[in-house]
């Protein structure tokens, strides 16, 4: 649908106006910016308050980071889990009030929250999605966002775990229109900025694939030549 196209045809009623002030530079927010900004606000859907902590699993990347910012803008405590000390170092830069590895993670989070009242899960592994339920309190908020690939196999819910927890399980894709128009006023506001830790020609894109899949960089890449 128009991806990595020069020019492509919208709706009108579909079209977000863009300040002066939010630059060529967070063409992402369209898409992963939009996906993060849809999966927080499931947590005023589901009552999840502001200053409540949660749980963001994949946090330095093209997505998680943009859901530290938007979390913190919404008032939320954000525990942020990613691999490595470079990326954890990169989530704290991005807002997060704690940064841990995953094996960490459960630990850290019992003994600072007991738990937290949410997790957002945009990794792309079933562990990770696995983690993001294993750190939520009784009666906590997963939602999923990334899609593990099939040959990971099902996400598996223990029986026994699953009643001493009485967690609620949903997904989130995309967000809409007015999602992404509050979006931008939140860009133009200074509140959540696109990290940019890639940028390529298009003929350069099966390496940008490449280094995404082996986390070479955090935040987004973009696409500036289309030769």
């Amino acid at each position: 649908m128009g991806t990595f196209s020069e020019e492509f045809c919208v709706y009108a009623k579909s079209l977000v106006k863009l300040p002066d002030s939010v630059g060529n530079e967070e063409a992402p927010l369209a898409c992963g910016g939009l996906t993060a900004y849809g999966a927080v606000k499931k947590l005023f859907k589901h009552q999840v308050q502001p200053g409540s902590p949660i749980a963001i699993v994949g946090a330095a990347g093209g997505l998680g980071h943009y859901a530290i910012q938007i979390a913190k803008a919404f008032g939320y405590t954000v525990v942020g889990i990613d691999v490595g000390e470079e990326r954890l170092k990169f989530v704290e830069s991005m807002g997060a009030d704690l940064a841990v590895d995953p094996e960490a993670a459960p630990a850290a989070i019992q003994e600072r929250f007991g738990g937290v009242a949410a997790s957002l899960a945009f990794t792309a592994r079933i562990a990770g999605f696995q983690l993001g339920l294993q750190v939520l309190r009784r009666g906590g908020l997963f939602v999923a966002v990334g899609i593990p690939a099939s040959s990971e196999g099902p996400l598996q819910l223990h029986p026994f775990e699953f009643f001493m927890k009485s967690p609620t399980v949903i997904y989130s894709a995309v967000g809409n229109v007015q999602d992404m128009r509050e979006l931008v006023d939140l860009a133009a506001a200074g509140k959540v900025k696109s990290h940019i830790g890639r940028v390529a020609k298009l003929s350069e894109l099966p390496q940008v694939f490449d280094d995404l899949e082996a986390a070479r960089y955090v935040g987004r890449a973009v696409i500036t030549d289309l030769g």
